[in-house]
């Protein structure tokens, strides 16, 4: 399988670097299988009802190869507070979100350009926009 030998080359090259990775997770039991029959370090599997691992920080979902982004799961931000509280909890290091980020950012700063209090309540339009830009970065 062209993942397999993928995942030898890569080895290779970083064990070569003393940079040896651990805890690896195959998206298939057949590939984790194989790595395993290779010794490759792999994670402990816990709980096989929810197969989830972490990736540079993130919650990775093999099975499905979904990445979660916990801070998508607040509340609404229906308030110029809120909407900062929002953006500064996306925590994105592969730029995945950056789109929708970029929006967000956008929307803050119409709220400053339109003198909104910290609590006061965004207009209709910018709550609108706001969850748009949220199922986005949910969807994405």
């Amino acid at each position: 399988m062209q993942v397999i030998q993928q995942s030898i080359n890569v080895k290779s090259v970083l064990d070569e670097a003393k940079l040896p990775l651990v805890k690896w997770v195959g998206s298939t039991p057949l590939i984790s299988k194989s790595l395993r029959d290779r010794n490759f370090h792999m994670r402990e599997e816990l709980d096989t009802d929810v197969p989830l691992s972490k990736l540079l920080g993130l919650v990775w979902n093999p099975n499905s190869g979904m990445i979660t982004f916990g801070s998508l799961q607040k509340k609404k931000p229906y308030t110029k507070r809120e909407l900062c509280s929002l953006l500064a909890s996306i925590y994105d290091p592969l730029g995945l979100l950056s789109p929708a980020v970029l929006e967000l950012k956008l929307l803050m700063q119409r709220t400053w350009k339109d003198a909104i209090k910290w609590d006061d309540m965004l207009d209709e339009g910018c709550q609108h926009q706001s969850i748009r830009m949220r199922r986005l970065c949910r969807d994405t």
